[in-house]
This record gives structure tokens, sequence and C-alpha cells, in this order.
């Protein structure tokens, strides 16, 4: 008997993420036991991942993927760059699709390069002092009145009440290449910095307003606060808001800069004026020609790095680049201008080995990577 008889729906229940968890159980339970249903799970995955995004998806056979699968699975496949097995390929995408799957809070995470001095998490007190975060835990410091506390990969400020006093003490939280960071400011807004960011904040909020200095990628959840709005200040733009959400991204090696809104409303003032989101709107800031443009996007691809996900939705190489550049510490060199435009789309867990996301990359855009002492060349 065909064991893949009429689960082809459960399979892409599966990895749309809407599959009960007894559903779950069950294709686990099939993996098991019959290691061809692996190879036909990597084959409806990989159409499924690709098809997503270039709305190429068409239903599959899957008595002729079984066929297929039969006919091919005692065959030797090796990566012509990387030389990996289908075997090793194949573990690796169960683990991405399982963690998108099981709906579990992801934790802060680290990529996988050597921990050195210029990778780790540093907080720069009002003294000039710098402190690696990651020597300190439970409760370490008081300043301005207010107890810092790093535990679990989250920095927090808690203070008994209002900051009453004339001077205002500033903090920098500086997050490398191959890193992320929490932290939890004194006014319970709650921020995640991306890999190679650094946000200066004071330590208790006084006055009629919240300030604080973003250079790099961050995602704000910011504690509502109608008497005192919330402001964020890079290079080029300034963000307003009052309570809500919203990513912003302020590379300075970049061609842009961006607000993304997930909910509530923010005022976004740049050179050309002020200008309103509204959820699920962008503003993007060209450094280049100094012009902006608001529009109506997808927000997945512009926040889900805060849950451990790296998702790319027709995005040019050079911008996929420029992110997998941060978060494994390696650099990327093209052999050609013209491959920088090329686009890809993709989702995979950023604590995957880099290997594999570029083997993904070279199948999707038929390009070629060669990774070598930390360098990826394309061409």
């Amino acid at each position: 008997m065909n064991p893949f008889e009429n689960i082809e729906d459960l399979i892409l229940r599966y990895l749309e993420g809407t599959a009960t968890d007894a559903e779950c159980h069950e294709l686990k339970n099939l993996f098991a036991r019959n290691k061809d249903a692996k190879k036909l799970f990597e084959q409806t995955a990989r159409t499924w991942q690709y098809g997503k995004y270039s709305n190429k998806w068409a239903k599959i056979d899957m008595a002729k993927a079984w066929n297929s699968i039969l006919t091919k699975v005692r065959k030797k496949r090796q990566r012509i760059i990387f030389r990996w097995s289908m075997a090793a390929s194949f573990a690796l995408f169960i683990g991405a699709s399982l963690f998108f799957l099981h709906k579990r809070e992801a934790p802060t995470l680290t990529a996988n390069i050597p921990d050195t001095t210029q990778n780790q998490v540093q907080l720069v007190l009002s003294s000039g002092e710098k402190i690696a975060i990651a020597n300190h835990t439970g409760k370490f410091l008081n300043e301005q009145g207010t107890l810092i506390q790093n535990d679990s990969a989250l920095l927090s400020y808690t203070t008994s009440g209002m900051y009453s006093g004339d001077q205002v003490t500033y903090n920098t939280l500086i997050v490398p290449r191959g890193c992320e960071y929490r932290i939890r400011l004194a006014d319970s807004t709650m921020v995640i910095l991306n890999a190679e960011s650094r946000l200066t904040y004071p330590t208790a909020f006084t006055g009629a307003s919240r300030e604080v200095t973003l250079e790099g990628e961050g995602y704000f959840d910011v504690t509502p606060d109608k008497e005192r709005p919330f402001t964020v200040k890079t290079p080029t733009i300034q963000v307003e808001v009052l309570g809500t959400s919203f990513n912003v991204s302020a590379y300075k090696d970049e061609t842009s800069n961006e607000v993304t809104l997930v909910q509530g409303r923010v005022n976004v003032y740049s050179e050309a004026g002020k200008n309103k989101l509204f959820p699920n709107q962008q503003f993007t800031y060209n450094l280049n020609s100094h012009k902006i443009n608001i529009h109506t996007v997808n927000i997945e691809p512009y926040t889900a790095w805060t849950t451990g996900i790296l998702v790319f939705d027709g995005t040019p190489l050079e911008e996929v680049t420029q992110k997998l550049a941060r978060w494994y510490n390696t650099n990327f060199i093209f052999m050609s201008e013209e491959l920088k435009n090329i686009r890809f789309s993709g989702r995979f867990p950023k604590y995957e080995q880099l290997p594999y996301i570029l083997s993904l990359i070279s199948e999707t855009t038929e390009v070629q990577l060669n990774l070598k002492d930390n360098t990826v060349v394309i061409y």
C-alpha cells in the first residue's frame, strides 16, 4: 500500500503551520517509520517554500512524487559547491520545518561564530565603563535610582517611580555581528536589537518625553503613555509614538532606512517633513536620492527576525547578503554587479548553519556561492 495516500493535505497543513498537535504527531511517526517518507516531505517542502513567495505553487501529485522518490532515493546526490549529501541536507530542512511548526517562543539567538571580545554584547555605562553582558547576570548595578538586571538574555531597568533628579544618565547597549539582544527600558518598553546595532537611552525617563537613539535595527514595543511620547532618533529619521509596535532599520551601509508599523500609529520625521504611518505601512528613506516612499507591505519579512526566523520575499541578493553578513559575521563578494539584483525568496531559522542557507540560495536562484575562510564569493 502506498503510505502517502490521502496525506497531501496533511503535509501542506503541516508546512503552513495549521496542523493540529495530533496531525503533527502522526507525521512525525510516519517519518520515524519510513525513511522514504522524509524524501517525499523534503520534495513537498522545498516546492512549498519556493512557491509560497513566487506564486508558482502547483498542487503536487503525491503518487507521481512517490514513484519519483523511489527511483531516486538510492542514487547518491551531492551538492556541487558544498558536497552535502541529501540525507544531511534533509535533516537540516526537517529541523527548520519543525522550528516553524512547534509554535514555541524563540529565544534570543547567537550565530555560530567564535566567542571573542569583538562579538560580545556590551553595556556602556554613564561613566564610560564597558561591561561584557555575558559576564554579569542577576541584579548588578544601580544608576540614577534604577536597578539594572541581566537575566535570560534580557537586560532590564526597573525604577520605583519617576526620577526627580536634575541629572540624566545614559547607557548604551552595543550588539555586534552575530548577536541580538533584548532590553526592557525603565518605562517597560521592550526593544529587540538586531546584529551590528546600538541603542542609547536614559536609565530613567524624566520630563515630558521619552527619547532613545538607534544605530542599526531595532524592534520596539512601546509602553503606552499619553502624557509622554516615545521618540526613536536615527541619523536620518525620527519616529514619534505614544504606544505601539514597530521596526526601525537604520544601518549606515544600506541605501535606505525603513520604519515598518505593526500596530498603532506613528509619526515619522525626515528632511521631507512629517508623515503618519498606519498598520502594515512602511516608510522608506533613500539615503542617496533623499526621497521618501510610503507603501503597504507584508510585515513578516521585516519583523520575523525578532522570532528567530529570516524571511525574504523577492529580496535583491545584495540586501540578502547584507543581513547574512551581519548575522554570520561573514563577508560577501559579488563577481558582477548584475548578480546583486537577482531576487531571492525563502525562510529559515537564524540559528541554521550558513552553508545550508547558501545552498538554498544557490538552488532557487541558480547562482553559485563558494564559502572559504569566512568569505562567500558569488558568481
